[in-house]
């Protein structure tokens, strides 16, 4: 059964765990709200025959805590982490992506006038061969409607493939289109990492301790779940 988040109850936790010849130790240095993670949850100190412990109220706790780091470290130092596994939770929003597609559309929209031009100059070159003022005009209707059907067929094209790389940038960006490095590429403004999914992966692989228990990455409980570690 967990221990309840009090003085008292600590104290008695610990003097069963360390002995009773620790209780005035336990009872001179124990705090419920100082220490490496007490701004994030249930967490304190203590001192005990001349080793500084960090307290967390159980495991539950520890891993909740263990999160809320992970999160603030992303937030802050997204590069300390290993980017092969950064880049599963990284994403643009929608707003990001309707943006970029314009700017997309707009550079591939001068592209694609150009290439039509190459693509129908001798069908308009054609034109003068043809004698009749009307059909000639009424050809080179058809011909600029053809023109602009075949512009906005070729936007529409590389819209599509570049459209579907922004639902996995980092596969699209740095590796089939080579545009970034994943250094860079975590550097666009434009460019999200899902902290949440991300924070709950890394201690669901790494373990609570890896992030908490600096010292050696180790732990230990006492009969009632409390958590103790040597502070790191």
């Amino acid at each position: 059964m967990a221990i309840e988040w009090e003085r008292e109850a600590v104290i008695k936790e610990l003097v069963d765990e360390f002995g009773e010849e620790y209780r005035d130790e336990i009872e001179e240095t124990l705090s419920l709200d100082e220490g490496e993670w007490a701004d994030f949850g249930d967490s304190g100190s203590v001192e005990i025959d001349g080793e500084r412990y960090t307290l967390i109220k159980d495991e539950d706790e520890a891993e909740r805590i263990a999160i809320e780091v992970v999160k603030e470290e992303l937030q802050n130092e997204p590069e300390s982490f290993n980017k092969d596994w950064l880049s599963n939770f990284i994403y643009i929003t929608e707003t990001d992506k309707n943006i970029i597609l314009a700017d997309e559309e707009s550079f591939l929209r001068e592209d694609a006038e150009y290439e039509a031009e190459q693509e129908f100059e001798d069908k308009y070159l054609e034109l003068d061969e043809i004698e009749d003022e009307e059909e000639r005009i009424r050809r080179k209707e058809e011909l600029d409607a053809e023109k602009e059907r075949w512009i906005e067929e070729y936007i529409k094209e590389r819209l599509k493939d570049f459209e579907r790389g922004l639902e996995d940038p980092v596969n699209y960006f740095v590796y089939e289109e080579g545009m970034y490095t994943l250094d860079n590429l975590l550097k666009q403004p434009w460019i999200q990492i899902d902290i949440d999914e991300a924070s709950r992966d890394a201690v669901n692989i790494d373990g609570w301790e890896h992030f908490l228990s600096r010292y050696d990455g180790t732990y230990n409980t006492t009969k009632n779940g409390l958590v103790y570690f040597i502070e790191g």
